[in-house]
């Protein structure tokens, strides 16, 4: 009889909790009963206790993860707290990585629109460069190293993402439109612009549209948004599956995948 293996159970974000306390607690440990004038040197006291608290909040912070993985919030504080403060001891390619991990995290993790996804990660490359000033003081070729490998990062990140857009819509053929969509609907070719306003749509089954293909936000979220009633969403949505022929939201999802949706 063949064993499971229990990390199976475990959802991503919880094998990362998991890893995350066993460094915290480990940094949390050295703090208490290590030595800290030989670890921090140039630091003062007060420097030294705010640097044990850190590492024993992101400590509390993964275990809380753990139990409660969907708290992405508490995932974001840890690791740009945890980022900063490693940037500022010196530990300039650990804070590096922690800041490239919590921007892959929340690209992958939050349900805004692209654009607005576009807006918050400009913004936070910008504000981590500041950070990088803490690091002038160990030499300011330090400095400009780390911050040519936040720009690289940068670009490399916009590559992958271009990447796994490209083939994610080369799997699903073109051809695959006519299993979930009246073949009267004309779609351009995948991986182009496909502009929401080219279609015979009232103007909030537009907006509705564009934004349940934008995010995966529920029809009760939805309904928030758009200062509707679920019931009203419900209906609008039927409306636009009758439109385009589709048996359900999911397949019309499958086919605008292959698509850049805009609305021009």
């Amino acid at each position: 009889m063949s064993r499971v293996n229990p990390l199976k159970k475990l959802l991503p974000i919880q094998i990362l909790a998991i890893g995350a306390f066993v460094l915290s607690l480990t940094a949390s440990l050295f703090n208490i009963f290590a030595d800290n004038s030989l670890i921090y040197p140039n630091f003062s006291t007060t420097f030294k206790m705010i640097i044990t608290v850190v590492n024993i909040f992101t400590t509390l912070i993964s275990l809380i993860i753990f139990f409660f993985p969907k708290l992405h919030f508490l995932l974001y504080i840890g690791l740009i707290s945890q980022s900063i403060f490693c940037v500022m001891l010196g530990y300039i390619g650990l804070g590096v990585f922690l800041f490239t991990l919590f921007i892959i995290l929340f690209y992958i993790l939050t349900s805004f629109t692209e654009k607005t996804q576009k807006i918050c990660l400009t913004l936070f490359f910008i504000a981590y460069s500041f950070v990088l000033f803490f690091i002038i003081p160990y030499g300011i070729e330090r400095f400009f190293m780390a911050l040519s490998t936040i720009f690289f990062i940068a670009t490399a990140f916009i590559c992958v993402v271009r990447l796994f857009k490209t083939k994610l819509k080369n799997l699903i053929p073109i051809i695959n439109q006519e299993l979930y969509i009246s073949p009267e609907i004309h779609l351009p070719k995948a991986g182009e612009k496909l502009n929401i306003n080219s279609f015979d749509l009232s103007e909030r089954e537009k907006s509705l549209l564009f934004d349940i293909m934008n995010s995966n936000k529920t029809y009760g979220e939805l309904a928030l948004i758009h200062s509707l009633s679920t019931s009203l969403v419900k209906k609008e949505m039927g409306k636009i599956l009758d439109y385009f022929g589709c048996r359900n939201m999911e397949s019309l999802k499958i086919v605008f995948s292959q698509f850049d949706i805009v609305v021009e």
